[in-house]
C-alpha cells in the first residue's frame, strides 16, 4: 500500500511539473517585438559638414502574457544609430529603455531606465526629435488618470549620448493636479535636481467653449536643496501664456514665453536642463543652450503656429517666433518653420519634411548669431506596434 501511494505521489509530481513548465513557457516565451527604421537626411547651412545622413534602428520587446497573468510588464528598447558621412562618430548603440511596470488598479510603479515626460516635456522631456532620446534611471509612480506622478531619479543619459551621469543623492520630479472645476485644471509641479536647482511651477488650463483654451504656467527657481557642491546658485523665474483654438482638422496657437534673468547678483538665470528644447524656440533651437543652462539677462519668445490635417494621412504646419529682450528693446532674431508629413502606407511607411530659417537680429551687443537655413527629411518604416506605455 505504501508503495502504491509513493507511485501515485510520483506521478502527480511529474504532472504538476509538466503543467508548471507549460505555464512558464507560455508566459515567458510569448514575447512581442516591434521594429522601426528611420532614415534622416539633414542640411545645416553654417556647419562645416553641411549635409548629414543617419540610419536609425529601433527594437521594442515586451511580454504581454506576463502583464495579463502577473500584472508585471517588462519593457526593453534598443536603438542603433549609424552616421554615414562622419567617420569619427560612425555609430552609437544604447539600451534606451529597460524598465519593469508593476501594474495596479490605480496606476503603476516603474523601475528602471525610461523616458520621462512632465508638463508635456516643458521641463522634463525625452527630446524625441533627437536620434537618441534622453532617458532617466528611476523609481516612479503614476496614476491611471495622470493626476499624480512621482519619480526618484538616480541617473540620466542626455540625448544623442551613450554616457550616463550618476547622481550621488538623486533628484526628485513630481506633479499633481488639483481638480477645481470641470473647465479648469490647476497642476502643481516641483523638480529638485541635484547640483542644479529647485523649480516650483503652477500650471493652469482653462477650457472656453468647445474648441478654445487658455493655459499659463508660472515658475520660480532657486538654489538646489540636494547638492554636493555650491557652484551653481540659480534664482530666477519663468512664465508663459498660450491661447489655442483646436478643431478636429486644424489647430492654432499664439503665445508668449518669458525666461527671467538672475534675480540676485551672484545667481544664474532660469534654466530647464532636462526640457525638450525643440518645443521652446523653433526647430533650429538657436537658443537651446540658453534654455538648458540659463539666460544671462533673460529673454521673451513670442510665437504663433498653425497646423492642418489635409487628409487622414497628410498634415502640414507652420510656426513663427520672435526673440526679444525682457524690455522688448533688443531684437534678438526671428524664425519661421514649415512641417509636412505624410503616410506612404498606413501604419507601415511614412515621411516628414521640416525646414526652418533663423533671421539674424539687430542687437549686436548680446546676439552675434548669423542667419541660417536648416532642413530635415525623415523616412520611417514600421513593423509591428510598440507597447503602450501605461
Amino acid at each position: 500500500m505504501r508503495f502504491l501511494i509513493l507511485i501515485v505521489i510520483g506521478l502527480f509530481t511529474i504532472e504538476l511539473n509538466a503543467v508548471k513548465q507549460m505555464i512558464q513557457r507560455y508566459i515567458t516565451q510569448d514575447s512581442e517585438v516591434s521594429f522601426q527604421y528611420d532614415s534622416r537626411l539633414n542640411y545645416y547651412q553654417l556647419t562645416d559638414n553641411q549635409w548629414q545622413q543617419y540610419s536609425r534602428f529601433q527594437f521594442d520587446i515586451w511580454f504581454p502574457n506576463l502583464e495579463s497573468y502577473l500584472d508585471i510588464s517588462p519593457v526593453f528598447q534598443s536603438i542603433h544609430v549609424f552616421d554615414h558621412l562622419n567617420d569619427s562618430t560612425s555609430a552609437q548603440s544604447r539600451l534606451t529603455e529597460a524598465y519593469i511596470q508593476i501594474l495596479y488598479d490605480w496606476g503603476a510603479i516603474n523601475i528602471g531606465e525610461k523616458r520621462l515626460v512632465f508638463q508635456k516635456s516643458t521641463f522634463i522631456g525625452s527630446n524625441e526629435f533627437s536620434n537618441l532620446p534622453q532617458t532617466f534611471g528611476h523609481i516612479g509612480i503614476t496614476t491611471n488618470d495622470q493626476t499624480f506622478s512621482f519619480a526618484y531619479v538616480t541617473s540620466y543619459t542626455p540625448s544623442n549620448s551613450i554616457h550616463s551621469t550618476q547622481y550621488k543623492y538623486g533628484s526628485i520630479f513630481t506633479d499633481f493636479s488639483l481638480p477645481v472645476f470641470h473647465s479648469m485644471e490647476p497642476r502643481v509641479s516641483a523638480y529638485f535636481i541635484e547640483n542644479h536647482g529647485d523649480t516650483f511651477s503652477l500650471n493652469l488650463s482653462i477650457q472656453s467653449g468647445l474648441f478654445q483654451s487658455l493655459s499659463t504656467s508660472i515658475s520660480y527657481q532657486d538654489a538646489p536643496l540636494i547638492s554636493t557642491n555650491s557652484e551653481l546658485q540659480p534664482c530666477s523665474y519663468f512664465y508663459d501664456l498660450i491661447y489655442s483654438i483646436q478643431s478636429p482638422l486644424n489647430e492654432f496657437q499664439i503665445g508668449l514665453r518669458t525666461f527671467g534673468g538672475p534675480l540676485r547678483s551672484s545667481s544664474t538665470g532660469f534654466a530647464a536642463p532636462f526640457s525638450d528644447i525643440f518645443l521652446w524656440d523653433g526647430i533650429l533651437s538657436t537658443y537651446g543652450d540658453n534654455v538648458l543652462n540659463g539666460f544671462d539677462s533673460g529673454q521673451r519668445i513670442y510665437f504663433a503656429s498653425f497646423s492642418s490635417r489635409l487628409s487622414d494621412h497628410r498634415q502640414v504646419g507652420v510656426s513663427a517666433y520672435l526673440f526679444r529682450s525682457l524690455d522688448f528693446a533688443d531684437n534678438q532674431g526671428a524664425e519661421i518653420d514649415l512641417v509636412y508629413s505624410d503616410n506612404i502606407v498606413a501604419n507601415l511607411a511614412s515621411y516628414q519634411y521640416i525646414a526652418g530659417y533663423f533671421f539674424k537680429g539687430t542687437d549686436t551687443t548680446t546676439n552675434n548669431i548669423d542667419s541660417e537655413f536648416r532642413m530635415w527629411l525623415d523616412v520611417s518604416l514600421h513593423l509591428g506596434q510598440p507597447p503602450e506605455k501605461k
